[in-house]
């Protein structure tokens, strides 16, 4: 069954919610967690998401997010393929760590929406009040 397509509209607040495949440990090192959070900060500055709470648990995060360009999907889609693509690259991983989130994927590309990224953590995100 096809899922619906994800409301987007700018400043929307979400609470994302992902885990790994079958219940699978992705953050099982502080590295990792780390790398993970300079990929978020860094999908949140490209996106100019107002990034309000997260959490990393040990198969899982939670984000409580503000998009004031309306642009979820692009930006978790980015999130999640640029941290997959650079644990995979340093571990030799195939395939996804991640569950696909379901958020009703667009046609559009990522890299004309945010652009390239290396997660170098670099830029702070807009925290929320």
């Amino acid at each position: 069954m096809v899922r619906k397509l994800r409301l987007e509209f700018p400043g929307a607040c979400y609470h994302v919610i992902n885990r790994g495949n079958y219940r699978a440990d992705i953050f099982k090192t502080e590295q990792t967690r780390a790398a993970f959070e300079a990929c978020l900060f860094e999908a949140c500055r490209k996106s100019g998401w107002v990034l309000h709470a997260f959490v990393i648990m040990r198969n899982h995060y939670h984000l409580a997010l503000e998009t004031p360009e309306g642009n979820l999907v692009a930006g978790v889609q980015w999130l999640q393929a640029t941290f997959t693509h650079s644990r995979g690259a340093d571990r030799q991983i195939k395939g996804l760590r991640l569950a696909q989130p379901g958020l009703g994927l667009g046609q559009r590309g990522l890299q004309a929406d945010l652009g390239e990224g290396s997660c170098t953590g670099s830029g702070e995100p807009r925290l929320g009040e």
